[in-house]
């Protein structure tokens, strides 16, 4: 299993850098008291969690991308957290495993300080078990 979490200050600077919108509103926030600006924490909290949800998809298609040379047995997993950034199990031979090393420890350089990569396992591989669909 590999697993990406965002380093949270990090990702927040990014999305507020990324976009005016939330540059605004975190700049309207600042200094008043919080039952005067509810309505625009509300909106802020929104547009980051779209931005998650956007990162996040982009983040696990590098991952997708940077794991294909292994194998082509993947499984992209819910996330579990709100900061989670990629969640991907994937099955290969054990005697890639120095690859797999070598491209997670490539993806962590890559996002250093704003993605903690960890590979977890071995583990079952019920991932990749395939169920009948009930019928009807």
């Amino acid at each position: 299993m590999i697993k990406g979490r965002y380093v949270e200050e990090s990702i927040v600077r990014e999305i507020v850098d990324e976009s005016p919108k939330a540059s605004a509103l975190l700049e309207s926030i600042r200094g008043q008291p919080e039952e005067r600006t509810r309505d625009a924490r509300i909106a802020l909290g929104e547009l980051i969690g779209h931005s998650l949800e956007a990162k996040r998809e982009m983040d696990t298609r590098i991952t997708l991308e940077a794991l294909s040379p292994l194998t082509d047995t993947v499984t992209v997993c819910e996330p579990t957290h709100d900061e989670d950034a990629v969640q991907i199990a994937i099955l290969l031979e054990v005697d890639r495993q120095d690859e797999l090393e070598q491209t997670v420890g490539d993806l962590a350089a890559r996002w250093d300080n704003r993605v903690t990569m960890r590979i977890l396992g071995p583990m079952a591989p019920y991932d990749f078990v395939v169920r009948p669909k009930p019928e009807d």
